[in-house]
């Protein structure tokens, strides 16, 4: 995603969805990565949102925040009950300090199945560029 500074972007594409029989309670969600990897002085999470999806829903990639309805029916990932055999979308909003390449490998998501916590990791990473720079929008060196 290309944003400028002041400029908010929200990255999706992360479907959660319990196989289980109890509802899992969702704790936290987190753009991470090795230290050595992760380049993100520049843009900070902003809020971490959740939808209800189906199996026909479309999830939004990586677009400026606001976009299209993609907001409508989000509530805040924290506390969020997520039932047997539902899915939710998480969306990561963004707020860009500074124009630069920022760039997070992957995602964790923390929650919790009657009171017990677990950690699921994935290698779905999120890259944030600046607009109109020539160079290609890839990973920082």
């Amino acid at each position: 995603m290309r944003a400028a500074a002041g400029h908010q972007v929200v990255f999706g594409m992360l479907g959660l969805t319990n196989h289980g029989d109890r509802p899992a309670v969702l704790a936290r969600a987190d753009l991470t990565g090795p230290s050595d990897e992760v380049v993100a002085d520049g843009a900070r999470v902003a809020e971490v949102l959740v939808r209800d999806v189906s199996a026909d829903d479309d999830y939004v990639a990586a677009a400026p925040w606001p976009y299209e309805h993609y907001g409508d029916g989000t509530v805040p990932l924290e506390g969020y009950e997520l039932a047997p055999a539902a899915t939710v979308e998480v969306l990561f909003v963004l707020t860009v300090d500074d124009v630069g390449h920022w760039y997070w490998p992957r995602t964790e998501v923390r929650y919790t199945i009657d009171g017990i916590g677990y950690t699921d990791r994935t290698s779905t990473g999120f890259l944030i560029c600046p607009p109109g720079v020539e160079r290609s929008c890839d990973p920082p060196a």
